[in-house]
């Protein structure tokens, strides 16, 4: 009933079998039982990047993607793209078309299916017997047969294969620290070419930056919960774009029963956009992300909380995007957004100037809005950019909308974006807007900083709790034989986490001194020689008020190394 209204839904499509449980997850991310609508012309292409696949196990089986242009098995590159009868995918790695696991190993190898198994759960949800008519999933097996442990090595391999194949949709649940200059140039071409990259923002507790996720093309999933940390805490930052169930998922087929991850998280992300592409004709795959990210549930974080800005637009509802009022609503005058993330669809205006005002909450460096889509070349039309600390009439930027820059920054928490059209205005532009944070664990202190005489220093927090996650070093060098004395006059950290390391010399690698944490005044520091390392360290929970010291040099005598002082 809840997307009855929205998509005009009748009884037409079977149900799951009865004898299939349906997952908690298809009702919390509200994937809609039953769609009435046209299948496409062709079946959207999901391309999955994993470890391995079993082609016969049922979720799958009947979604296989089969290569238009290899006819059959027959030993030849029949479609000349250098892999011999890749009928149903390619396995990267071992340069075969068996994407299977590899024998006695299906227990490890089992990735793959898991993720292939959720989407297929999600388009046999709301198409039933005709789902496969709509969604097909093309195998790409990015670990060799041969790796102890399974690890996805060859991943943007995998990705350049699903593109030359003619995938529609890849997703990547995986993830390395940085990207190569041919890896950012591979991610490009797949949004040149219209095809959304979906991946998996990490399973770390921390504001980690991780790729392809972290890349600003790709759409970047987590892990729902985090909010509130209620439920499994996975990485988070400026780069995520939406929020999923992952943790503590049932699964039947081999590998653990329960497993979680932003993986899972991830594959319901890359399910819904496959779902707005197979259900509402000639959406692009922008649209469709455009669709899956300013139509999520929010999330609940408050605006003073720590994870403002770095939780993505909120959580996935499927429901909402297929409805997708950003598309499928006529305007209705000026629009007042306050979400952190979002899209704003530069075409469609009414008569005069149509404008939006984003006000934000939280400590923010600023809004930044990204191009997800081009007008055409043909569009008329100019946007301007502004903020509200000035008369109307001065705008921060104006540009033609077939000229629209790929970002335009504005700092602080408001923003005004104004379409002041021509006479083509049904220009498919598509601007996305996000909330910029800071970098706060470098707030009130970061680096090295060199301390060469004598004084006072601190963590740097003043009256407020010092930064989460925070990492400082204070070298304290006092002149050739003389000594370092640190005295305390305030100390509130949080005990056995939150640490002030001191070190002999000038590396994190010489013998401890001392290390001190938790809320009384930590005895008086005499260092055994000229130089200290003193570093504070914090995790991304519970912050006290920091820490005061007073630093002397005092005379030349040599001491012997003392017993570390304990916490």
């Amino acid at each position: 009933a809840w997307l009855g209204a929205a998509l005009g839904v009748l009884a037409c499509a079977s149900p799951l079998p009865a004898q299939t449980p349906v997952p908690s997850w298809l009702e919390q991310i509200r994937v809609p039982p039953i769609i009435n609508a046209d299948a496409p012309a062709e079946p959207v292409i999901v391309a999955i990047v994993d470890d391995a696949f079993d082609l016969s196990d049922p979720n799958l089986a009947p979604f296989l993607w089969r290569n238009p242009r290899e006819p059959n098995r027959d030993g030849r590159d029949s479609d000349g793209n250098g892999h011999i009868d890749d009928l149903h995918g390619w396995d990267v790695s071992d340069n075969d078309r068996d994407t299977s696991p590899p024998a006695a190993r299906e227990a490890e190898f089992f990735h793959g299916l898991r993720l292939a198994t959720i989407v297929t759960r999600m388009a046999a949800a709301a198409y039933g017997d005709s789902a496969p008519d709509r969604i097909r999933i093309m195998p790409v097996k990015a670990a060799s047969d041969w790796d102890s442990p399974v690890y996805v090595r060859q991943g943007f391999e995998g990705i350049a294969y699903a593109l030359d194949a003619g995938a529609d949709l890849i997703l990547t649940s995986w993830s390395t620290p940085q990207l190569t200059l041919e890896q950012e140039d591979l991610l490009e071409r797949a949004t040149r070419a219209g095809v959304l990259v979906v991946a998996a923002a990490g399973n770390l507790p921390q504001a980690l930056p991780q790729y392809p996720a972290a890349h600003p093309d790709t759409l970047a999933a987590g892990l729902s919960g985090m909010s509130d940390r209620s439920d499994a805490v996975g990485s988070w930052g400026q780069h995520l774009d939406l929020l999923a169930p992952g943790s503590r998922l049932r699964f039947p087929s081999t590998g653990p029963t329960v497993d979680s991850g932003s993986s899972y998280a991830a594959a319901m992300v890359a399910g819904a956009v496959a779902l707005v592409l197979a259900t509402r004709k000639n959406v692009t795959a922008a649209e469709a992300r455009a669709c899956v990210v300013s139509s999520a549930a929010p999330h609940g974080v408050q605006p003073g909380d720590e994870f403002v800005g770095k939780l993505g637009a909120g959580e996935l509802d499927v429901a909402a995007a297929l409805a997708c009022p950003l598309l499928f609503q006529p305007d209705s005058g000026p629009v007042a957004l306050n979400r952190t993330r979002g899209a704003l669809r530069l075409d469609k205006q009414q008569r005069g100037p149509k404008r939006w005002t984003l006000r934000m909450e939280g400590d923010l460096a600023g809004i930044r809005f990204r191009r997800l889509q081009r007008a055409d070349d043909e569009s008329e039309g100019t946007v301007r950019f502004g903020d509200d600390s000035r008369d109307a009439t001065e705008w921060l930027g104006e540009f033609a909308l077939a000229d629209l820059p790929r970002e335009f920054f504005i700092p602080g928490t408001t923003a005004i974006v104004e379409l002041d059209g021509g006479r083509r205005l049904d220009s498919g532009a598509l601007l996305q807007f996000e909330a910029e944070t800071f970098d706060f664990s470098t707030r009130y202190c970061s680096g090295q900083q060199e301390v060469t005489s004598p004084g006072r220093i601190s963590d740097g927090s003043g009256d407020a709790p010092y930064a989460a996650a925070t990492a400082c070093k204070w070298l304290i060098t006092a002149p050739e034989g003389q000594r370092i004395r640190i005295r305390f006059s305030d100390f509130d950290t949080e005990p056995r986490v939150d640490i002030v390391w001191f070190f002999h010399g000038d590396h994190t690698n010489g013998e401890v001194m001392a290390r001190f944490s938790g809320t009384d005044i930590p005895p008086e520091l005499t260092t055994w020689a000229h130089q200290t390392l003193m570093w504070f360290v914090s995790d991304g929970s519970r912050q006290g008020q920091g820490w005061t010291a007073q630093i002397e040099f005092i005379g030349s005598e040599t001491p012997g190394a003392p017993d570390s002082p304990e916490d």
